[in-house]
């Protein structure tokens, strides 16, 4: 069944390459007695083309019957089909959108702690009622008047004194009445409409911290979605490499197998020419009969592989039909770098450790932004009036002033809240350190793995060259009557295994290869690889398609 890119878990990317690689090839060829296929390629093989690994191809759609259309296989180089997988993979899509989505909000929050300037319009009605006692000041007028008339004549002479007393009685006598017509209580009412626009700023100079926590924890989730669409198309490559190669190598097989029956098939065929002379016993054809019928059935089963790996492929690009790969298997000569190489990028650039990091960098914006809590809040504000004339009596014209906040008693304990964000923060700490330390080790197993596949691969071209010898030898002897078809058979046999495990050591070299530069977060170096292989097998004809 194939695996959907970001669906498999990264860290048995580089554990279970080698026992599926292996296992899918030795389970097609296991039943079958194998021969020679001719379809290895590299250094010390004979007449063999090696094809561009770039090759350049364009699909084509033909219509194969009037009441059906099949589209023919898409012709897709290594390097079309992951541009396609990119170009059309949902998660792919969904990540790159969540990087987006965390880079707008980073820079919404980088200018936070800055001035709030706001502009405001408000037309209201409005009706205020008064009510002044005034009997109480009318009493305080006449005592006050009464008490100056009454020491008024002491500040004339003697001789005007009587005159001024006498008039300043008849003003005090006058006065009752004139201040009788003043009422004991004055009610006023005022009602009216108003347009107020005004402008109002603030700025939050000190914050404890806090401005600053917002913005790093904005980062913080920036650099998360980075990780996250970086791990994922390490994923989709490795889907990729595993579909994509795992295909080339269903082709091999079947190549393989249709050989090792055409083998059989003209063996079977001496064989009753030797029967009908009677220098071999029949009992030796059954046998060789029994060996055709094993490979049929391998046949068989090959391309029931085939069509699989073809849907893998087919499903993982999304495309109508089936993908015809033209970038062959690969093997290079030459050993690869030093592991320290890729422990040095793998260490910090594996998406694994920069999502552990950016993790650990929200916690302690988390821890900041708790300690600003506990400190106070100083900030600048003012506001100004842009029609006096409609403003209310209490309303100032403009203002400005400075204020302290400092929370004195809170609903929340938020000492308690500053430690849990340092236990967060602690706990992130050594998250980081588990992913770094599970980085060294993928990087390492996936390094051991591909060196051992390459090594392996290297060494089996001794045992093709002694297997086909094997073969000649013994084809030599049957048909001379001196070997058994025993013989013949179990020489083809070694041979088929031992292409049959080339074929598997190329694709265990090759997957072990995505995974080791995806866990060192150098997957841009895998085509770079592809074309300085020494070794290339070719792909199989078009003939052998189902």
């Amino acid at each position: 069944m194939s695996e959907r890119s970001g669906q498999r878990d990264p860290k048995a990317a580089g554990g279970v390459l080698r026992p599926v690689a292996c296992a899918s090839l030795l389970a097609l060829a296991a039943p079958a007695a194998w021969a020679q296929s001719g379809a290895v390629g590299g250094p010390g093989a004979q007449g063999l083309p090696v094809p561009p690994l770039s090759a350049q191809a364009s699909p084509a759609v033909s219509a194969r019957s009037a009441a059906s259309a099949a589209r023919q296989p898409m012709a897709l180089s290594f390097a079309q089909a992951a541009a396609l997988q990119r170009e059309g993979s949902p998660l792919l899509a969904g990540r790159d959108e969540a990087v987006r989505a965390g880079e707008a909000g980073a820079r919404a929050v980088r200018h936070v702690g800055g001035p709030i300037v706001s502009l405001s319009a408000n037309w209201l009605r409005y009706q205020k009622s008064l009510s002044v006692d005034l009997a109480s000041a009318r009493g305080d007028v006449q005592n006050r008047i009464d008490e100056f008339l009454g020491t008024l004549p002491g500040q004339f002479p003697p001789a005007l004194q009587p005159v001024v007393g006498e008039a300043g009685a008849l003003v005090s006598g006058a006065l009752p009445g004139l201040l009788g017509a003043l009422p004991d209580q004055l009610n006023y009412t005022a009602r009216q409409s108003v347009f107020r626009p005004s402008l109002t700023a603030v700025w939050p100079f000190y914050t404890g911290g806090a401005d600053a926590a917002v913005r790093k924890g904005a980062e913080a989730q920036v650099a998360l979605a980075q990780a996250a669409r970086s791990g994922a198309a390490s994923l989709s490559q490795l889907d990729l490499a595993r579909a994509y190669f795992g295909q080339q190598a269903a082709l091999q097989l079947l190549a393989t197998n249709e050989a090792q029956l055409a083998a059989l098939q003209a063996h079977a065929h001496n064989a009753e020419r030797m029967v009908a002379a009677g220098v071999l016993p029949r009992s030796r054809l059954l046998e060789v009969g029994v060996a055709r019928d094993a490979a049929q059935r391998g046949v068989d089963r090959a391309r029931l592989q085939l069509t699989n790996a073809q849907d893998d492929l087919s499903r993982l690009l999304d495309v109508p039909g089936s993908v015809a790969p033209t970038t062959p298997l690969f093997v290079r000569a030459e050993p690869l770098p030093p592991l320290e190489l890729f422990l040095e990028s793998g260490a910090a650039q594996r998406p694994e450790v920069r999502a552990a990091e950016a993790a650990r960098v929200g916690a302690s914006a988390a821890r900041d932004l708790a300690a600003a809590s506990l400190k106070p809040n100083a900030f600048l504000y003012g506001t100004y009036n842009f029609n006096r004339r409609h403003a209310v009596p209490i309303d100032p014209d403009w203002m400005v002033g400075i204020g302290v906040q400092f929370t004195l008693v809170s609903n929340i304990d938020r000492r308690d809240m500053l430690q849990a964000a340092e236990s967060r923060e602690r706990a992130a700490d050594r998250a980081k350190q588990a992913a770094e330390r599970d980085a060294r080790q993928q990087i390492t197993r996936a390094w051991n793995q591909t060196e051992l596949a390459r090594q392996t691969f290297l060494s089996l071209d001794s045992s093709l060259v002694a297997a086909r010898e094997n073969l000649r030898v013994q084809q030599l002897s049957f048909r001379e009557g001196v070997g058994t078809a025993t013989d013949v058979i179990t020489a083809q046999s070694a041979l088929s295994l031992a292409e049959a495990q080339r074929v598997a050591a190329a694709l265990e070299y090759d997957l072990s290869l995505a995974a080791l530069l995806a866990a060192s977060s150098r997957d841009d170096e895998f085509t770079q690889h592809m074309a300085q292989a020494e070794y290339r097998l070719a792909p199989a004809s078009a003939g052998s398609l189902p």
